[in-house]
């Protein structure tokens, strides 16, 4: 009796553990939910940022704005990114990439508003003026303590146009293109001589040559007119009295 059952406490044993291996499935209705109060929040985000919709958009802008400073207007962008790509997704899950490209162009962006709009603190101020909030600060004080002003915020703003291009799936060589000088070639011209007989051809009206019709040359009109010419001379010739 004793073997049948431990046995039998085997067997629940096994079975316990054949129920929790089995994954839970994924709420669809909560992530849909999630990916919607994206778009909700972003829209309050924006109505703050033009200090409208009453006093719970203006202080949550508010709040987004001593973080990022003025990339606080980015925010509304950047939260229905997420909240479309995570509706767009069959998972309902946002990919790594755009939560890590979005969140750099956020944190470049800001911390190149503070290095090149940055001003000492004055006797007046006492406080160094920002415009990339205190995230922007730290970023950016930590880049302006090894670097000067001008190198720290070209370095930034590279920073910041290549995260906006890997966000928005912008390729490398639109940005490259933007700086090179676009050189004349020489077949231009050739190119034009051979496309000006096309157009004449287009302008010119059409005809057709119906079979049987008689064509004459140059060079038998020429002969025409000069047996025309010699008999007009016979002819004056015998009409001259002798």
């Amino acid at each position: 009796m004793a073997k049948k059952k431990k046995r039998s406490s085997k067997k629940k044993t096994t079975s316990r553990k054949k129920v929790a291996s089995v994954p839970k499935e994924p709420n669809m209705f909560l992530r849909r939910t999630i990916a919607i109060a994206y778009f909700v929040l972003a829209t309050l985000l924006f109505l703050g940022g033009f200090e409208t919709g009453g006093g719970l958009p203006e202080s949550m802008f508010d709040l987004v704005e001593k973080g990022l400073g003025f990339a606080a207007y980015l925010t509304p962008i950047a939260l229905a990114y997420w909240g479309y790509h995570k509706l767009r997704s069959d998972e309902h899950v946002i990919p790594f990439a755009n939560i890590v490209s979005m969140g750099s162009l956020l944190l470049f962006l800001s911390s190149w508003l503070h290095v090149a709009f940055y001003e000492a603190p004055t006797v007046q101020t006492e406080v160094a003026a920002s415009d990339g909030g205190a995230i922007g600060e730290l970023i950016g004080g930590g880049l302006l303590s090894a670097l000067d002003k001008v190198p720290a915020s070209i370095a930034l703003f590279v920073l910041t146009v290549l995260a906006a291009m890997w966000a928005f799936s912008i390729p490398f060589t639109a940005f490259v293109k933007l700086f090179e000088r676009k050189e004349k070639s020489d077949t231009d011209i050739a190119d034009l001589k051979a496309a000006a007989p096309a157009e004449q051809q287009k302008k010119m009206p059409s005809f057709k040559l119906n079979q049987g019709v008689p064509v004459i040359t140059d060079s038998e009109k020429n002969e025409q007119k000069a047996q025309k010419r010699a008999t007009m001379k016979n002819s004056a010739v015998k009409l001259t009295p002798e």
